[in-house]
């Protein structure tokens, strides 16, 4: 009688790395950029002080180039962030500034900021266009339906 054994290892890779900005940070949205890396977007809280947004840029094997934050007076939120042709991002937040407000944030390659909007209601996703415009997806009070608006290079809505 004749008996095979046959025996199989696996090995399982892991990938995790650690973007570690304050005390407590949470990732909200990832995108892979054009040069293969990866942009991410989340909420910072230093030592239990206002929620704060802050934007990462790791390079194709999730070691991170640069990390930023961007404080407003309240508490502040981000939703989703996206690469503009520019080779920039443009990032959709909340601020509860003034009751709450959209806060769109616009970045060059390197994170810092080119301009902000605050916008009525909130906006939860941004959708670069062609035409260098952005399309802004959410709505624009308590009451309202869903809304799609568009904005231009400069952040002025048209």
């Amino acid at each position: 009688m004749l008996a095979l054994t046959c025996t199989a290892a696996f090995s399982q890779s892991t990938f995790k790395k650690t973007i570690n900005i304050d005390d407590d940070d949470k990732g909200k949205y990832i995108g892979q950029t054009s040069d293969g890396g990866y942009i991410i977007t989340g909420d910072t809280d230093n030592y239990g002080s206002l929620e704060n947004i802050f934007l990462a840029k790791t390079d194709m094997y999730g070691d991170t180039l640069w990390a930023k934050t961007y404080e407003g007076l309240h508490q502040e939120y981000s939703y989703c962030v996206k690469e503009t042709l520019d080779k920039g991002f443009i990032i959709a937040a909340h601020t509860n500034f003034g009751g709450g407000k959209a806060w769109i944030i616009k970045t060059d390659a390197s994170g810092d900021t080119l301009w902000t909007r605050l916008l009525e209601g909130r906006i939860y996703n941004i959708l670069p266009t062609a035409d260098s415009a952005y399309l802004l997806a959410g709505y624009e009070d308590y009451n309202s339906k869903a809304v799609i608006r568009k904005m231009d290079q400069s952040g002025v809505l048209t």
